[in-house]
């Protein structure tokens, strides 16, 4: 049980590292695209969603898309890191639940009574 809180307590030291950075909604994913101009073909980087998840720079109410600019634009590299928190994150979870329902049941077995097995028996 010591070895658990141990575990325990240096998983929520580690979730630190995720204050204040920023973690892109479930529902979201970055998408490469490119547009067709007369001096070529560049591209470019949105998030998006299948709804409307993001808060907007110009309009009031929220948007489904987000332009990250181009490739090296610390938009895009931002917004590709808050995916990757997200997921990470949600690994993460995942993880934890795990061990809260492997833990609920070791509870329940210690706490389950012993059966005699004398009790019932003829001998």
């Amino acid at each position: 049980m010591e070895e658990i809180a141990i575990h325990l307590e240096t998983v929520r030291s580690h979730l630190s590292q995720f204050e204040g950075s920023y973690i892109a909604p479930e529902g979201c994913e970055a998408h490469r695209y490119n547009v067709k101009r007369l001096g070529g073909i560049y591209w470019y980087n949105k998030l998006t969603a299948a709804e409307a998840l993001f808060e907007p720079v110009v309009k009031e109410e929220k948007v489904r898309v987000i332009h990250l600019s181009y490739d090296d634009d610390p938009r895009n590299r931002e917004g590709r890191l808050g995916i990757e928190r997200r997921n990470r994150l949600t690994q993460i979870r995942t993880q934890l639940q795990m061990a809260e329902a492997a833990l609920e049941r070791a509870a329940a077995l210690a706490s389950a009574p012993l059966e005699d097995e004398r009790v019932g028996s003829s001998s």
